[in-house]
């Protein structure tokens, strides 16, 4: 998850922080903007195999709650119907 969604949850706002150097900050934003503005989804295939590490849905469950706010769509595909 993050190496594929690391940038999924950019916010412009990010652009504005005081250890970002000034040169850079214009580039960021536009980086940040770009992505924040786009559409993402993230699919979690073989969800069931992740039954043994409860960070992994610990995760699931602020990128569900954190995810609407970065247009980012969640999908959770599994064998098990539970």
């Amino acid at each position: 998850r993050h190496i594929l969604a690391r940038n999924f949850f950019l916010h412009p706002d990010y652009a504005d922080d005081p250890h970002m150097p000034p040169c850079m900050r214009d580039y960021h934003l536009a980086r940040f903007t770009e992505m924040y503005e786009t559409t993402k989804r993230v699919d979690f295939d073989e969800w069931h195999r992740t039954e043994p590490a409860p960070q992994v849905d610990k995760q699931a469950v602020r990128d569900g709650r954190e995810g609407r706010k970065h247009n980012v769509q969640l999908a959770f595909i599994s064998q098990n119907h539970t």
